[in-house]
């Protein structure tokens, strides 16, 4: 059996754009959850840093792929994960722990690489809530 997704940004469910909706519709919500870590806001999409012994939560949903091979190499490319080792990315994509329903589970998550200095952190951990009044994110989105 696959590991479930933890989606935190632009992938969530109530988000509209192309590459959510393929996720939707080859996904199965599985409820909210939450992992260990920080947010930041990069610009135009959020990233999370993994932090395994945070106190602090980025809050999201978890997902069961129903096609996982597949649909990860969709989401691979649109987190601009390539497949050449010595290539440098944003994201890596790794097993992390989310928490849901009082239970821990392995899930994927796209991570970030490394924190950059012009980061400014969602200190609520909820892209949900950040994005509600954010015109540059809501920009971005309507794109992709």
């Amino acid at each position: 059996m696959h590991p479930p997704l933890f989606v935190y940004g632009t992938l969530m469910l109530g988000i509209q754009s192309r590459i959510a909706g393929y996720l939707h519709e080859n996904s199965r919500f599985l409820g909210e959850a939450t992992v260990p870590g920080l947010l930041y806001d990069l610009g135009r999409y959020p990233g999370l840093w993994y932090e395994p012994k945070s106190e602090r939560l980025v809050y999201g949903h978890l997902l069961e792929l129903i096609q996982p091979d597949e649909t990860l190499l969709a989401l691979d490319r649109y987190e601009g994960i390539g497949t050449a080792e010595s290539e440098v990315t944003e994201y890596r994509r790794e097993l992390v722990k989310a928490q849901i329903n009082g239970q821990e589970v392995d899930c994927w998550c796209y991570v970030l690489t490394h924190i950059g200095d012009h980061f400014r952190e969602i200190s609520s951990g909820d892209y949900r809530q950040y994005l509600e009044g954010n015109s540059e994110h809501w920009g971005f989105i309507g794109r992709v």
